[in-house]
């Protein structure tokens, strides 16, 4: 799993691909609270159920979180 920028994002908002396919963003959210600020979710589309969200305290942290939910996951939703 590869995190990577694309188009005109910000040094805090990244695309997740895994080889050529777009699985999920990892982004900082002003929204969120200051201790979890950034969210990863994975692409709703490719993620079957709930658990396809979270918040973490540092970037690396919600790579972690992201990968962990997407090796778990079942792409074809079943």
């Amino acid at each position: 799993m590869n995190s990577a920028t694309s188009g005109e994002w910000s040094d805090e908002e990244f695309d997740v691909f895994e080889d050529n396919t777009l699985v999920g963003r990892i982004l900082r959210s002003h929204a969120a609270s200051p201790d979890h600020p950034w969210l990863w979710m994975i692409d709703e589309r490719l993620a079957g159920g709930a658990g396809n969200r979270g918040y973490a305290e540092s970037l690396e942290t919600a790579m972690a979180g992201l990968s962990s939910q997407w090796e778990g996951a079942d792409p074809a939703g079943g």
